[in-house]
């Protein structure tokens, strides 16, 4: 058992009966704890040859189940390897404020959209700024609707080009420095 699952089946029934949680994500919830086990059924493969007998228990397939993406991640890692160029990359986080969660929550589809072009306008902008790059970069992004401990907490993440392009189509990079965004 993977230890989000141990500490699941330790306390989610005590945390469920102080705490409401929608439906869609008690659903999540409980996918997760049963991963993997007896609850979700098994599956028998059996050698041909020597007639050795090995049981499995089904997974419950969810995007959220760190159990079943582990390997769908490392081939999405192993995939984007062969897109990237032999330079820097840094990781980029754009967040709300927590204070306008519920409008994201009742909008989605309009914010996340908000989100994606705002992050994108503001690394495209800081990027040709000769102060900070003078330069066009590449980047791709990916929205997150959840933070680690599963609450709602919309950010994007950000793959940035340790440099750019400049007009002349000249490569340029600038000394490493710091950045952190909170806040779009």
């Amino acid at each position: 058992m993977t230890k989000i699952q141990e500490i699941l089946e330790i306390g989610l029934e005590d945390y469920l009966e102080k705490h409401k949680i929608v439906g869609y994500k008690q659903k999540v919830i409980k996918e997760i704890k049963n991963c993997k086990s007896e609850k979700l059924g098994v599956h028998k493969y059996v050698c041909d040859e020597c007639g050795y007998e090995e049981i499995a228990y089904n997974s419950c397939r969810n995007r959220h189940c760190p159990n079943c993406q582990t390997g769908k991640k490392l081939k999405w890692i192993e995939a984007r390897k062969e897109e990237v160029l032999n330079i820097k990359y840094y990781h980029v986080v754009f967040t709300i404020p927590s204070e306008i969660y519920n409008i994201a929550i009742q909008n989605q589809e309009k914010v996340y959209k908000i989100m994606f072009k705002a992050s994108a306008e503001t690394l495209q902008e800081l990027a040709e700024d000769k102060k900070y790059l003078g330069g066009e970069i590449g980047f791709f992004s990916i929205l997150h609707t959840w933070g680690q401990n599963l609450m709602y907490h919309p950010h994007i993440h950000c793959v940035v080009t340790g440099g750019g392009l400049t007009e002349l189509g000249k490569w340029v990079e600038k000394e490493e420095k710091k950045k952190i965004f909170s806040y779009l």
